[in-house]
């Protein structure tokens, strides 16, 4: 069993994907989505599933809507296959509201890249309707 991803212990892999996803992207949001998943991707938050492509539009609403993000890496698990995240994110919206959530995090990587992902999300602060940040797109 191999303890790092692409070079990269665990939490360093989480913490550049959510770099180059939505703090300091330097690519478009395609183009970081064909870095990181399978063409297959799936991935399913707060039981709804979403594909590749919407995956690709998240990303866009993301880092044309939110005036911030930032994230605090609490767990990391990895079996070689299986990484789970427990993470707290705070969003900034484009009104100015803050977000704080709790976000969980399965993904099943097949050769150093995610093929699926599980997520379950609880808001921390805001409210239930501030749920759909982590779906929009």
């Amino acid at each position: 069993m191999t303890n790092f991803i692409n070079g990269l212990a665990p939490v360093e892999f989480i913490s550049t994907l959510f770099n180059d996803m939505f703090l300091t992207p330097t690519e478009t949001a395609a183009e970081t989505v064909e870095r990181y998943t399978h063409v297959g991707y799936r991935q399913i938050t707060d039981g709804i599933p979403i594909s590749r492509d919407e995956q690709i539009g998240h990303l866009e609403y993301a880092q044309t809507n939110l005036r911030g993000f930032t994230f605090e890496v609490q767990q990391v698990v990895f079996d070689g296959e299986w990484l789970v995240c427990r993470h707290l994110g705070h969003t900034e919206q484009a009104d100015g509201r803050g977000v704080d959530s709790e976000v969980v995090t399965f993904f099943h990587l097949v050769d150093g890249k995610i093929s699926e992902s599980y997520e379950m999300t609880r808001p921390v602060s805001g409210n239930d309707a501030d749920r759909d940040v982590h779906t929009a797109r």
